[in-house]
């Protein structure tokens, strides 16, 4: 009697990468443990120009072939460009977590050289999509929020502006009543004088004789 048992297909290997831009704007992405390292650095250009890092001052670093490193901080080690497409994360020893910073290569900014293709082919590739990610939020969630409450201050601005305009033609009103008002009673005061001096006038004439 024969026993068959079902084989279970290995789990495959992940990791966690925590990634930092050069701006300080924090992401999570999980990629295949057999993902090289420049598939991460393609996930980051694509990803850095979709949040909008493609404008200076760190615009040329990620459309370049060349334009960015990664360093871990414990243990501190970089990882240079040139070694991008020889590395699997495992054998970088990222593997199962790991924290990778972006960084400049330490070199003159003039041997920098622009990558042909780069970000389009990330884009249109299936490289970026062979690479099971997870899209780090926080910064959307930020832009969101920061959108959200600067809408909200323009908008009590814009009540704030409403009200002191209806407050300004208040006074103004009022300005114009009392400027009214006080030229009826200068008028009725001036008539009063007027009709006073006639009465005087005519108090002090002599009287009619008839004879």
């Amino acid at each position: 009697m024969s026993t068959s048992s079902s084989s279970t297909p290995p789990t495959e290997e992940k990791v966690t990468l925590n990634i930092r831009l050069l701006d300080g704007t924090p992401m999570q992405v999980i990629f295949k443990s057999e993902a090289k390292l420049s598939v991460v650095q393609r996930y980051v250009q694509v990803k850095a120009v979709e949040l909008g890092k493609h404008k200076l001052p760190w615009g040329s670093a990620y459309i370049e072939d060349n334009g960015i490193e990664f360093e871990t901080l414990m243990p501190k080690k970089r990882f240079h460009y040139e070694e991008f497409p020889n590395i699997t994360l495992k054998e970088a020893g990222l593997f199962p977590k790991a924290a990778l910073v972006v960084v400049r290569p330490d070199k003159d900014p003039n041997d920098l050289k622009r990558g042909t293709g780069t970000i389009a082919d990330a884009k249109k590739g299936d490289v970026i999509h062979h690479a099971h990610h997870v899209r780090g939020d926080s910064y959307e969630k930020k832009q969101a929020f920061a959108e959200k409450q600067r809408l909200e201050e323009q908008e009590q601005k814009k009540k704030e502006v409403e009200e002191k305009k209806r407050e300004l033609e208040k006074i103004r009103a009022q300005i114009k009543e009392d400027k009214e008002t006080r030229s009826t009673v200068n008028w009725v005061a001036n008539a009063l004088k007027k009709d006073k001096k006639d009465i005087t006038k005519s108090s002090n004439l002599p009287p009619n004789t008839y004879q």
